[in-house]
């Protein structure tokens, strides 16, 4: 991403972080003390996953050092971004998909998703814009590559069902993949549901073993 484009987003985001971050603690404190949304099923891993999720763990460590919240807890709000988008990139290629990567500050309720039609993965930024002494910090930076590693996931899985044989997914795996995208359910409409179908339980069960151990 080119320092123009990266500038060009803060500055839009700027124009009203104010309202958006006392409006998202708000919301994340609401959500913290309410019951928690259901837990998603664990999915299985294959010997295919559990090599990844090593490796993502070690590209995490390379880019971010044995702290990934320190380490951004140091960094100028635009370097954030900067490296983040560069980590989505780098990650991306680790897992064999060809994606664009796109940034935003939009949708207070989203920290992001993955578009299938245009190949695109979106992740929201509000979350980097948080002061470093914020006391929500390390969780704020930890669910924004928590969600990039999920996202990517969903890739994997749109990828996997398209082409036989990659990630060495099995055909049943493919098939049940394949179902729920084609009768997905949406968090608004079902939340438990939503966390317990195979496409989000999967790519929780990944993304969460590969967020083990990142502090």
């Amino acid at each position: 991403m080119s320092n123009a484009l990266a500038g060009y987003v803060l500055y839009n985001l700027y124009k009203g972080i104010k309202w958006a971050v006392i409006k998202l603690i708000e919301k994340w404190k609401e959500r913290k003390n309410k019951n928690a949304p259901p837990e998603a099923v664990t999915a299985p891993m294959s010997d295919t996953d559990k090599e990844k999720i090593k490796e993502t763990q070690d590209l995490i460590k390379e880019k971010f050092g044995e702290s990934a919240v320190d380490h951004f807890r140091e960094l100028p709000k635009k370097e954030r971004v900067a490296e983040l988008t560069e980590f989505a990139e780098e990650l991306a290629k680790l897992y064999g998909v060809e994606i664009n990567v796109d940034i935003n500050a939009e949708h207070l309720n989203s920290c992001g998703f993955y578009n299938f039609e245009t190949k695109t993965l979106e992740f929201n930024i509000k979350y980097l814009m948080f002061e470093k002494d914020d006391e929500n910090f390390a969780f704020f930076i930890k669910e924004t590559i928590n969600t990039i590693v999920h996202e990517l996931r969903h890739a994997v899985q749109h990828k996997a069902i398209k082409e036989s044989g990659f990630w060495n997914v099995d055909e049943e795996t493919r098939t049940k993949w394949a179902n729920n995208f084609n009768n997905y359910i949406k968090p608004s409409v079902d939340m438990r549901g939503y966390a317990n179908q195979p496409v989000e339980s999967d790519a929780t069960t990944f993304a969460n073993a590969a967020l083990e151990g990142v502090n």
